[in-house]
């Protein structure tokens, strides 16, 4: 990615909206800090090493009901 807003080289992650596989690959819907939800994108686990807790706190808020 490129510079955010700050003018740092990397964009942070807001949040995680979303999971899906594509490919036999998990991608999740990430939220970027400081744009629209409109500006999400379908990322990687590797991509989002550094946001794996943000990865667990999707999976707890969206557990199946048993």
């Amino acid at each position: 990615m490129g510079k955010d807003r700050e003018g740092s080289n990397e964009y942070q992650v807001e949040s995680i909206l979303d999971r899906k596989v594509f490919s036999g690959k998990v991608l999740y819907l990430t939220k970027w800090k400081g744009f629209p939800s409109s500006d999400a994108t379908w990322e990687s686990v590797k991509v989002l090493k550094p946001y794996r807790h943000l990865i667990r706190q999707f999976h707890e808020k969206n557990r199946p009901e048993v």
